[in-house]
């Protein structure tokens, strides 16, 4: 007896399938059963409307009212709405969720991550798939201060194993009581369906659609983890990796990123409802939480917040581009730092530096970034070779900056200065000597300067030192460098 194709309502849409045929019906002519026709190409008549789930047209009128964004982290984090932190594997992605889920599982304020005091949230961690759970996220957790009661981890075993596939378990996450505030998702590319190829931009929008569909229905703010494809460009947008559908879908991203110093900075690089808040800096640190084995140290990392940068995550992915080639019109403050570290030790402690480069006129990021962007010679930040802190070393060209001290201390052998580049011009500016270019406050003026030559002998003729000028080495009143004065 031949089957019947018919349609019939699933959570995705109406799915075709073969119905067995009525045993009462007679056998066909001869006893052999016809293979069935193919479902037709187009859709019979639609479902009646009291098929739950099913599609309809609705007046609008009859939908839920208009309503303002409702955030978990204002700013960062969207309730009802897919949310993405995309960043290099390695950097500290999982210690940042990690930080957020202890402040939502205890109701605890975080008001510069725009976390508000309330009632403790239920988290679901959808999936660890990078991590072990009873050695990594389970003691991050606890030094976090996370309270593990409010926290649900799908997995097949106890011990943290059997990563879930999505759509497929979706159902466990709609059916959590009390419902999620926020699920976490790390990483989301392992728990995409084997069928699904998300390079393909539609089996990619495939696979997120129902991430979507159960944020809404939960109003859960859902938190894809994904990493960069680290394509070397200036912009955010060409940085995502798997597909760029996740950007298009996410309403939020948060883009995670490390400066100089090894902190971590996360800010949003997408944002459809708001205005993009500038980048959270984090250091992390070691937290003994069990006692020291001679297989480990007991030691477990623990996210702090220190501050915000003044740029948004976006800008700093541009500073962090890797130029091909020379700046147009130079760099101004790669000029000054390639002045200020001309020295015989060519290094100097960051901080000196950066405080000096402000002095001349620059901010703090315009150096950072103009030492990312120095190629002939590079200059390398490195820890300082004793105590804390770092240090700013021009390296030989084309080679390394020198790297720590011998087992005795003696501080390494400094290579023969290569000398600036061919079309180095010192800078100007506010505070600037005209003649060698240095800032008179904080570097003084180089061998050879005119102007410190013409200062030494006004001052051993006797003129009085305030009556000349320090940048021309004249008396102020006859000077014809006044625009350079920070005085005047």
């Amino acid at each position: 007896m031949s089957g019947v194709w018919e349609q019939y309502p699933t959570a995705t849409g109406m799915q075709w399938r073969l119905r067995d045929p009525d045993p009462d019906e007679p056998d066909t002519e001869g006893g052999v059963d016809p293979q069935p026709e193919p479902p037709p190409p187009s859709a019979p008549a639609p479902p009646s409307d009291d098929i739950e789930g099913m599609p309809r047209i609705w007046n609008a009128t009859d939908l839920e009212p208009a309503a303002q964004p409702r955030w978990l982290a204002k700013g960062r984090l969207q309730r009802g709405a897919v949310n993405l932190l995309v960043g290099d594997e390695g950097i500290g992605k999982s210690l940042l969720w990690v930080w957020i889920a202890a402040a939502v599982s205890t109701g605890s304020a975080v008001p510069a991550f725009g976390i508000p005091a309330r009632e403790p949230g239920h988290v679901v961690i959808a999936a660890i798939t990078e991590d072990d759970w009873c050695c990594t996220v389970c003691p991050r957790l606890e030094v976090a201060g996370a309270d593990i009661s409010m926290i649900s981890v799908i997995c097949a075993e106890s011990d943290g194993s059997g990563a879930p596939v999505f759509p497929r378990d979706m159902f466990l996450i709609l059916g959590a009581d009390p419902p999620p505030a926020l699920v976490v998702v790390d990483a989301w590319l392992d728990t995409v369906a084997a069928g699904l190829r998300v390079r393909d931009p539609q089996d990619a929008r495939r696979a997120l659609h129902p991430w979507k569909e159960l944020a809404t229905t939960t109003d859960a703010a859902v938190l894809l983890l994904v990493h960069t494809n680290r394509v070397a460009s200036a912009s955010a947008r060409d940085r995502y990796g798997a597909t760029y559908a996740l950007r298009q879908k996410a309403r939020v991203t948060l883009f995670a990123q490390t400066d100089e110093e090894e902190r971590l900075l996360v800010g949003p690089e997408k944002m459809n409802n708001g205005a993009t808040a500038p980048a959270s800096m984090f250091s992390i640190i070691p937290i003994r939480h069990f006692a020291p084995t001679e297989d480990d140290d007991g030691m477990v990392p623990l996210l702090v917040h220190v501050g915000d940068s003044d740029r948004t995550a976006r800008q700093h992915v541009a500073a962090s581009a890797d130029p091909t080639g020379d700046e147009p019109g130079g760099n101004p403050a790669q000029r000054f730092l390639y002045d200020y570290l001309n020295t015989p030790d060519r290094e100097a402690p960051a901080a000196d530096v950066i405080k000096a480069g402000k002095a001349a006129g620059f901010n703090e990021q315009e150096l950072k970034d103009a030492r990312r962007r120095a190629r002939k010679p590079r200059i390398d930040s490195r820890k300082a070779n004793f105590g804390e802190g770092w240090v700013w070393a021009m390296s030989g060209e084309g080679g390394n900056s020198p790297q720590g001290g011998s087992q005795e201390g003696i501080p390494p052998t400094v290579p023969p200065s290569p000398g600036l580049p061919p079309s180095f011009v010192p800078p100007t500016g506010p505070g600037r000597c005209h003649d060698c270019g240095c800032h008179v406050e904080t570097q003084g003026h180089k061998p050879g300067c005119a102007a410190r030559q013409q200062t030494s002998k006004r001052k051993k003729d006797g003129a009085e030192p305030y009556d000349i000028c320090m940048y021309c080495g004249t008396e102020r009143g006859d000077c014809t460098c006044a625009s350079q004065r920070e005085d005047v």
